[in-house]
This record gives C-alpha cells, structure tokens and sequence, in this order.
C-alpha cells in the first residue's frame, strides 16, 4: 500500500503540516506580545489566518472521507465561525448535534456565532411563514420571538431583545418567562445600565 492511501499515515501527516504553522503562529504571537510592532502582529495575523484555512481544509477532507464522523461536521463548523463563515458553521453545527458526544456544544448552533449573525438567524425565522394551520404559524412565530429575544439578551443586545419580547408579549404575554425578561430588561434601564448595541465579538 502507497503510504498516501494508508488513511493513518495521511492523518497523521496533516497534523504534523498544521502542527509546523501553529508553532509558527505562537512563535509570532510572542514577539508581538513582546515588540508590540504592527510588522509582528501582521505576521501573527498572517499565520493565524493561514492556520485556520489549513484546519478548514484538513477537516473538509476528514469530512468526505470519515461522513459518519460527527466530530469532524463540528470541527468543520468552527473554523467556518473563525473565518466569519456563519452560514456554513450554523449547517454543519445543525449536522454535527445529531451526534451525542457533541450535542451539548453544538445543540444551539446560534450561541458559537457572532450576535449579528445570531440576531439575524432569530430575525429570519421570525420572517419565515409556515403556511397551513394558523394556530401552528403562530405558535412557530412565538418561538422565534422568543429565542431570538432571549439570545440577544444573553449576548448583550438590550435594544434588539427588547423589540422581539415585546413583540412577543403583545401576542402571548404568558408565554413562558417572557414578563420576567422584560422586567429584567426594565430594571436594567432603571439601574441606568447600558441598554446599547455591544458589538459583536471577533
């Protein structure tokens, strides 16, 4: 058997071929860290970002070869978050749940993305109709309401969150905790803490 069609000996080539460039980036991590010089922190951006197309590329490969796999979907789906691929991490997150050892990370695929990201996933299935059964379409609208409120809450997005529950609340005002996160939102204002927009995280 040729050595590039024993899939361990492949594997373990491709960890060693990123192993060499993440030495490099820790290397230009700490001379930026020491110098604080544009040229050394471009060259640790530089590296940082030849390092994640690297995993992308070895875990997409991993992907086709091992599809059962769910562990490498969810690999997959975080270097397509660091790259600020949103769309792609959310459908291989939405994958990669179906796997138990990784369903406690990957259940909620919106919570590893950015805020915008995640406000705009909640916002787009708010949008999205279900045709058929009215009740059932209200229910769905609900549920979306309120996970997309919830999550920019958490995230820090007052004004944003605060739009969504009280859309909410003037269809079902019983729905679930829904008066509570007002209230909290309320108290929030009250205690004059900052009800603004906080940027997204890189």
């Amino acid at each position: 058997m040729q050595i590039a069609e024993d899939p361990n000996i492949r594997e373990t080539l491709e960890d060693i071929q990123i192993r060499e460039v993440r030495t490099r980036m820790v290397a230009a991590d700490k001379r930026f860290k020491q110098s604080g010089s544009p040229a050394d922190k471009a060259e640790f951006d530089k590296l940082r970002t030849e390092v994640y197309y690297k995993e992308l590329a070895l875990y997409k490969a991993r992907c086709e070869r091992f599809p059962n796999k769910l562990e490498f979907r969810y690999e997959l789906a975080i270097r397509h978050k660091l790259l600020g691929e949103y769309s792609e991490a959310i459908r291989e997150l939405q994958v990669a749940r179906n796997d138990p050892a990784t369903r406690a990370d990957a259940y909620w695929p919106w919570g590893v993305l950015s805020e915008h990201q995640a406000v705009s996933s909640g916002h787009g299935a708010i949008r999205s109709g279900h045709p058929g059964d009215p009740r059932r379409d209200a229910e769905n609208k609900k549920k979306a309401l309120y996970r997309a409120g919830k999550l920019a809450l958490q995230t820090g997005n007052t004004p944003t969150a605060e739009r969504y529950l009280t859309t909410l609340a003037a269809m079902d005002y019983a729905y679930r905790d829904v008066s509570a996160l007002l209230d909290k939102i309320a108290k929030r204002r009250n205690d004059g803490g900052s009800v603004g927009e906080r940027p997204a995280e890189a």
